[in-house]
């Protein structure tokens, strides 16, 4: 296989603002524990 490579690059794009992320949040996609757990570790434990 000389001869082939790949190239990885990152996608450049521009910083949102505010106005910007606020319009693409959908509270039924993005609320809600990301890991759910069975019990409370850290500092959440009294």
């Amino acid at each position: 296989m000389m001869g082939k490579q790949i190239v990885i690059t990152p996608i450049v794009s521009k910083e949102l603002t505010l106005e910007e992320r606020l319009a693409d949040f959908n509270p039924d996609v993005h609320r809600g524990e990301v890991m759910p757990v069975s019990e409370v570790v850290g500092v959440e434990q009294w």
